[in-house]
């Protein structure tokens, strides 16, 4: 298809002398569809030449799918990282910094990358990499960074943070202990628990 100064293209010719020509090709505003094959055509009355030159368009990744998790303690939770972008991306997983993997912890595992093929010319590569926590504890209660990186330098990588909060059911630190009073002395009993969320404590009789 040849390709004619426009709202997509702009296109500056030149001459040096009288021999040389020169000329200049822009494809304004880029996408994936412009991921093609663009050839220079020079010729004149004694003929023809053509030289070709291919156009790879990147996509910057962009993270689609979020969501923070409460769980109760000892269970299993899954996070879903889900990814766009040209070419694939890649996803890795961090805590405060610090790169998940099962080395990192034996209760911690990441399914391998699943890549969807973009199906029209205007489509990117999708793809996503689970976070799987075995079963959760109290220290699990922390924020965790998907990051998706596509090895261009040129683009940033981009971060999505997901909250986790284990629910940890009441444990006493210090339980009430018995009492002797002489009447009419006061009765002070006292306790102590801790929780995640911190519980709420309330005092009962048990009647006769």
């Amino acid at each position: 298809v040849r390709l004619n100064d426009g709202l997509n293209y702009t296109i500056v010719e030149g001459a040096t002398g009288e021999r040389i020509r020169n000329s200049t090709l822009t494809v304004v505003g880029t996408e994936p569809s412009d991921a093609l094959d663009y050839f220079c055509r020079a010729s004149n009355m004694a003929g023809m030449v053509e030289a070709t030159a291919e156009l790879t368009v990147d996509v910057v990744p962009d993270i689609i799918f979020t969501e923070d998790y409460v769980v109760n303690g000892f269970n299993e939770v899954t996070f879903e990282c889900r990814a766009t972008g040209i070419p694939v991306p890649y996803i890795n997983w961090y805590k405060n910094g610090n790169l998940l993997s099962e080395a990192f912890d034996s209760r911690i595992s990441l399914s391998d990358p699943v890549v969807t093929q973009p199906t029209t010319s205007n489509d990117v590569y999708e793809v996503y990499r689970n976070l799987t926590f075995n079963y959760t504890r109290d220290d699990d209660t922390d924020t965790y960074t998907c990051v998706a990186s596509n090895g261009n330098a040129r683009m940033p990588n981009v971060t999505q943070d997901f909250e986790l909060f284990v629910r940890v059911a009441p444990v006493f630190l210090t339980p009430p202990e018995n009492l002797t009073v002489v009447t009419p002395e006061d009765a002070t009993f006292f306790c102590e628990a801790t929780a995640r969320p911190g519980p709420t404590i309330t005092w009962w009789r048990v009647e006769e």
